[in-house]
C-alpha cells in the first residue's frame, strides 16, 4: 500500500474539487448524509477494481440505500459489544464486583475488535454487493491478518490526519469551514487505504 499515493488519490480525479464540495456539503445534512456513506462504499468498489477516479454523484437514490445498509453494519458492528457489555457486566454485578469488571472489560475490548474490522467488513460488502458479506467474520479477519502490517499503517496514518485535522477545526470560522470538506475529503483517502488492502489481501 502506498501511502502517499493514498493521499493524492482523490486528486486524480480531474473534477475532484466540485466532487469533494458537494460531498462536504451533503455530508452535513442529517438523513440526507446517508448519500455520503454510498458514495464511499462506490468508490471502494472502484478501488477495489482499480478504477482511479472518483464516482459520479448521480442515483442519489441508489446511494442512500447503500449508505442505509453502511448504516446498519455499523449499528450491528458496536451492537454486539455493547449487548455483550450490558449482559455480561449486569450479570456479573449480581454475582461479585470482579464479575462485573470482567464482562465490562470483555465489551471494551469486542468495541476496539469490532472497530478495527469494520474497514475490511465495508470492503468486502462493497466487493460483494451483499450485506451479509459484511458478516463474513472468518473471511474478514483472514484478510485483515494477511496484510496486519499495513492494516494498522493505515490506522496510525489516518489518526495522525484526523488529528492535524482537529487542530484546524479549532480555527474560528474558517477552520470550521474548511475542516467539513477535509474531512470528505480524508474519508476518500480513507476508502483508499482500505479499498486497496482489501485489494491486496487474501482470505
Amino acid at each position: 500500500m502506498d501511502i502517499i499515493e493514498g493521499l493524492k488519490f482523490p486528486m486524480d480525479d480531474e473534477e475532484w474539487v466540485k466532487k469533494v464540495i458537494i460531498g462536504g456539503i451533503i455530508g452535513i445534512i442529517p438523513i440526507v448524509n446517508l448519500i455520503v456513506g454510498g458514495y464511499f462504499v462506490e468508490t471502494m468498489k472502484y478501488v477495489i477494481t482499480g478504477k482511479k477516479v472518483l464516482p459520479e454523484w448521480e442515483n442519489w437514490g441508489g446511494k442512500f440505500i447503500t449508505g442505509i445498509c453502511v448504516f446498519i453494519i455499523g449499528l450491528i458492528y458496536f451492537a454486539i459489544p455493547l449487548v455483550v457489555m450490558i449482559l455480561l457486566g449486569g450479570l456479573g454485578a449480581l454475582v461479585g464486583k470482579n464479575s462485573s469488571i470482567v464482562g465490562f472489560v470483555l465489551g471494551f475490548v469486542l468495541f476496539i475488535v469490532f472497530g478495527f474490522a469494520m474497514p475490511m467488513a465495508i470492503a468486502n460488502y462493497a466487493a460483494k454487493e451483499k450485506l451479509s458479506a459484511a458478516f463474513e467474520f472468518e473471511e474478514i479477519l483472514g484478510r485483515i491478518k494477511s496484510v496486519i502490517g499495513d492494516y494498522l499503517l493505515a490506522y496510525v496514518v489516518l489518526f495522525i490526519l484526523v488529528f492535524v485535522l482537529d487542530l484546524v477545526s479549532m480555527i474560528p470560522i474558517i477552520g470550521w469551514i474548511l475542516s467539513i470538506f477535509a474531512m470528505f475529503y480524508l474519508s476518500l483517502v480513507a476508502v483508499y487505504y482500505f479499498g486497496t488492502l482489501y485489494r491486496e489481501s487474501s482470505k
